[in-house]
């Protein structure tokens, strides 16, 4: 089979047409103002009226009888008690304890903990009643020991 080739055209336009500018005129004309008006106002005339006057009353007052009632102070049980635990866990190398006791104002107790380098640190503790105070130590951790070689 022959296929023709396709034809193709483009749409015919007229040639453009030029021609001067014009020149438009504006006209002005001023602004047309109506002649002033005037007029008084009308004010209605006053109105008076003599003041009322209103006679004050008294009554006397009324009190509730008082009341009397007793105020209860709280008491507290005299504090005490005592308490303590240990971890011992070589497996994770978690090892700390701590125990501590009161009795009334006064709490004592200390705790224990193995710190990253293998030391102990055991920290104890105090109050009488007027803030804690604490005295720290750090003790030797069990020495590691490494097998001597054979030369």
């Amino acid at each position: 089979p022959r296929f023709a080739a396709p034809e193709y055209s483009a749409p015919r336009l007229a040639a453009p047409v030029y021609s001067e500018p014009g020149v438009s005129t504006r006209e002005y004309s001023g602004p047309r103002l109506a002649a002033p008006e005037y007029s008084e106002p009308r004010l209605a005339a006053p109105v008076y009226s003599e003041p009322r006057v209103s006679t004050p009353e008294y009554s006397e007052p009324r009190l509730a009888a008082p009341a009397y009632a007793q105020s209860h102070q709280e008491e507290f049980a005299h504090p005490q008690y005592e308490y303590g635990y240990s971890i011992e866990d070589y497996h994770s190398g978690d090892l700390h304890s701590q125990q501590e006791q009161r009795n009334g104002e006064h709490v004592s107790g200390q705790y224990s903990l193995r710190e990253a380098d293998g030391s102990i640190r055991v920290v104890k503790y105090f109050d009488e009643g007027h803030g804690f105070n604490a005295v720290v130590e750090k003790l030797p951790g069990p020495q590691q020991e490494f097998p001597q070689s054979k030369n």
